[in-house]
């Protein structure tokens, strides 16, 4: 847990930020905050203490308790139609009004429920003390600041508790599915999503304080080619597997690896390597793809001779 005079002890680095620019692909900035190493720290504590007290899992959100993307696109990949979009400015357009009443609302109720709780028989005062402390070491100029390793969690608490997804839900036929990894929502069906119910999602989505960021709005048919979800291609029929552009990448870094006159599984292209066919394993399984396997088992030939 934590106490309310740390966080009052640690409220003058609550602006102890840094602005970073990363150049998008397409043109343009993306704009981060990084806090300070101590008030880092501080908000490490402050998002293990949320994770403490609020439901860990919500079916539908992936990639910030449980579920990676991977899991993310397997929701998906027996549909043969995905509809997706991304959300402008997900993390500054969090209401943080709205954020402090979901904090408050929560301790509120597990001071009065959980007689084992640091918490339990704080008064309302205290209560609403504690919620603007978290909220003041967790934000910058009233919003949530992207960089922060809280943001992701508290806009996580956002769209949980405020019930988007079971709105947008709602608005859907029963054998379509929803889910969204960080800011993006994925949306499946047997058959093209109709104008209307776009426009009733999107209607929805304003409501809450959000907006749908138009560059980012895509609809597929899995016939026409399998689509891309967070990185990973869906065929329509359950399976998944990563672009060929990215295997193609890998079969070179493998192939100039095995080649090298002093390959060792232990430098740091032989640990990346590793990484990466440990990461293949949840989207092939024990059998990997045959264009990775064959450089594969030519660099552990290679290196394991190297090594004896």
């Amino acid at each position: 847990m934590i106490s309310k005079e740390e966080l009052i002890k640690a409220l003058p680095l609550a602006g102890q930020y840094t602005e970073i620019k990363i150049p998008k692909r397409r043109g343009g900035f993306r704009t981060l905050l990084i806090p300070s190493p101590q008030l880092k720290r501080i908000q490490r504590k402050i998002l293990r203490f949320l994770k403490k007290i609020f439901p860990v899992e919500q079916e539908g959100i992936f990639g910030l308790l449980s579920g990676s993307y991977i899991e993310h696109a397997k929701r998906h990949s027996d549909s043969r139609w995905i509809f997706s979009f991304d959300l402008k400015d997900a993390f500054p357009s969090v209401d943080i009004s709205k954020l402090r009443q979901i904090i408050y609302g929560r301790i509120q109720l597990i001071s009065v429920i959980e007689k084992k709780s640091p918490l339990h028989h704080l008064i309302e005062p205290e209560i609403w003390e504690l919620s603007n402390l978290l909220i003041q070491l967790t934000t910058f100029n009233q919003t949530l600041p992207q960089g922060a390793p809280s943001s992701p969690f508290l806009f996580y608490l956002t769209i949980t508790q405020s019930g988007l997804l079971e709105k947008i839900q709602k608005l859907l036929p029963r054998e379509w599915k929803i889910s969204c990894y960080v800011d993006g929502f994925v949306i499946s069906g047997p058959k093209p999503l109709n104008s209307e119910t776009k426009e009733k999602i999107f209607k929805t989505i304003e409501e809450f304080g959000f907006k749908v960021n138009s560059e980012k709005i895509r609809q597929f048919d899995c016939r026409q080619g399998d689509p891309l979800i967070t990185g990973v291609r869906v065929n329509g029929k359950g399976k998944i597997s990563l672009p060929k552009k990215k295997i193609r990448k890998w079969r070179g870094i493998i192939h100039r690896a095995a080649l090298e006159t002093d390959p060792c599984a232990k430098t740091d292209l032989g640990l990346k390597i590793e990484g990466f066919v440990a990461s293949l394993k949840p989207i092939y399984g024990e059998e990997l793809p045959p264009q990775i396997k064959k450089p594969y088992l030519a660099f552990k030939t290679k290196t394991r001779l190297k090594s004896m």
